[in-house]
């Protein structure tokens, strides 16, 4: 909403999106209940250090087109993301950037937009995470099949009480620093997948 207000999120594509996003999510909670997640670990690095390269090389012309394609292409992009999204955890965010990002859309609004889709990955991802792990034996103390209560419960106010903060950063950076900026969480972000597949 505060991306929204700024008048950089893409409506449009988010509600091109939300059906096909909600059906790669379901199917990926399926798939996680039985896959290794080691794959879709390796996955997210090799995505995250992508974009993470091309973003801080300020390589605009690593594009799959000048303008966003049609409907067609843009539901099989949404059935990855949402995909692909629910098996590696996380909020769909970097992938749909990545997509956007690699058809000439500006940073700014890339951003805008992409923030958009962890609200449609993460309820029905939620959900199937709880049914997905409910009989599971040796999960942590207050969950709901996989789902974490206590973690819930932990970030989510945190969250809430922060992103307005980001919402204003991320606005009032020139292009390339939001482009280094989100570089360098990739590189972060992808040591420590990176990381967890060592310990």
């Amino acid at each position: 909403m505060g991306h929204h207000k700024k008048g950089a999120v893409d409506v449009a594509v988010l509600q091109t999106w939300i059906v096909p996003i909600f059906f790669g999510v379901v199917v990926g909670t399926v798939v996680a209940s039985f896959a290794k997640p080691l794959l879709f670990k390796m996955v997210f690095i090799a995505v995250s250090l992508f974009l993470a390269v091309r973003l801080l090389a300020g390589k605009d012309k690593w594009r799959l087109g000048e303008k966003l394609p049609g409907v067609v292409s843009l539901t099989g992009y949404g059935l990855a993301i949402g995909l692909s999204s629910s098996l590696m955890g996380i909020g769909g965010g970097l992938l749909a950037n990545l997509v956007l990002s690699l058809y000439g859309i500006p940073i700014h609004a890339a951003i805008a937009t992409a923030s958009g889709v962890g609200l449609i990955v993460s309820i029905p991802g939620a959900f199937g995470y709880v049914v997905a792990g409910w009989d599971q034996a040796g999960l942590p103390p207050l969950s709901l099949g996989y789902v974490s209560i206590i973690g819930f419960a932990l970030l989510t106010p945190l969250s809430l009480m922060t992103v307005r903060y980001g919402v204003n950063i991320a606005h009032r950076l020139e292009k390339r620093q939001m482009e280094i900026a989100l570089s360098v969480y990739l590189f972060f972000v992808s040591a420590r997948f990176i990381a967890s597949i060592y310990n």
